[in-house]
């Protein structure tokens, strides 16, 4: 790929670590009192900056749109690790034990008992992690501000928030959904309502807050050459099923998995008309139809190794060509020079009865001369 993170350990700063069995309050203690130390110099940033919105904005709806759009900005999900703080007795007792797998349960026990975690807004938005329960939290302070009516809202295994506006109750996922991505219905926003009778409506969009995979360099510790095991969260659709199954819908959507291309590297060098042949492998191939190629002159700027986060929304555009095949791989030639951008995407059995985000696969580069 043409992007590349600024900093290895910027972007992937998790795993730079001593640990590999990931528990439910294995937090980096050190971004914690770096968090504590911003905060002493202004305990109050959160609000402060929500009081910021409501002055900049104008109107109601504006306001919370950008609302929205703030805790959205302020919080990844973190899939290795969930901000909690760990009592003295816990983190010795842990590092007594857990080095027994016999007696690793114990562990969860104490995890519950010793442990909590971190749901004051302040803290979430100086370290900048945050779960769905934190993420919703986050919001929910955020609502009560400005003297609307929120609580969190427990979906399975998955917690959002739910409003109520203008006599109107709606559901906002600040956590499955960044990027300013708002899913809406026939209102502004998505209605509780509307999730109800229809929760598969939440797979339309695109959810950029789970984008982490389980087949991707996050799930390796970059300092003990390690995958990572016990409490993390890596989300795979093809494995755990397309989001509107945790908001109710009685059908688990398992799609086909991503296609990944089969070349070293992620460019190809061309000859302007010459044809070209290149493959690509697909997980879960049978729930595919057929696979459907776009050909463009502009790229997305992200790949699922290598995220950037702010680009996350952005999809391969100034399509020169596109086309539908049923084998898995592309036979093309490309009759003018320049930088182009290739990417493939599964299609589901499942998609002319249901309204889907499909995502794509990573770009492939390619130079005609």
């Amino acid at each position: 790929m043409s992007v590349e993170p600024k900093s290895f350990e910027q972007q992937f700063w998790w795993q730079f670590s001593n640990y590999h069995h990931i528990s439910p309050y294995t937090y980096p203690e050190e971004r914690i009192q770096v968090a504590y130390k911003k905060l002493m110099e202004n305990p109050n940033v959160f609000f402060q900056k929500i009081q910021k919105i409501v002055d900049m904005s104008h109107s109601k709806i504006h306001i919370i749109n950008n609302i929205l759009f703030f805790i959205q900005d302020a919080t990844i999900h973190n899939p290795v690790f969930q901000p909690a703080i760990e009592s003295i007795f816990y983190k010795f007792m842990k590092n007594c034990i857990s080095k027994n797998s016999i007696f690793l349960h114990y562990v969860s026990l104490m995890e519950r008992r010793q442990s909590r975690l971190i749901f004051e807004p302040n803290i979430l938005l100086m370290l900048g992690d945050a779960r769905c329960g934190q993420a919703a939290h986050m919001l929910c302070s955020a609502l009560n501000y400005i003297n609307i009516k929120a609580h969190i809202l427990q979906l399975d295994n998955h917690i959002v928030t739910e409003a109520y506006i203008d006599n109107t109750s709606y559901i906002f996922d600040v956590d499955l959904f960044k990027n300013h991505i708002i899913p809406k219905g026939n209102n502004l926003w998505l209605t509780s309502k509307e999730i109800f009778y229809n929760p598969e409506i939440i797979n339309k969009f695109k959810h950029t807050g789970w984008i982490f995979r389980r087949n991707s360099i996050y799930t390796l510790n970059q300092k003990l050459n390690k995958i990572y095991q016990g409490y993390i969260d890596f989300f795979s659709p093809e494995i755990d099923g397309l989001p509107g199954y945790k908001y109710g819908s009685e059908k688990k959507l398992l799609p086909p998995g991503i296609p990944k291309w089969i070349f070293v590297g992620a460019k190809v060098t061309i000859k302007k008309g010459e044809p070209i042949i290149i493959p690509f492998e697909v997980d879960f191939s049978e729930r595919a139809i057929h696979y459907h190629i776009k050909i463009g002159r502009v790229s997305k700027r992200y790949s699922y190794d290598c995220l950037n986060l702010s680009t996350l929304a952005c999809e391969t555009e100034e399509i020169i060509h596109e086309f539908i095949t049923k084998e898995k791989y592309i036979e093309f030639r490309l009759n003018e020079k320049g930088i182009f951008y290739i990417t493939v995407a599964s299609i589901p059995y499942f998609k002319d009865k249901n309204d889907i985000y499909i995502w794509w696969s990573d770009e492939l580069e390619c130079e005609v001369s």
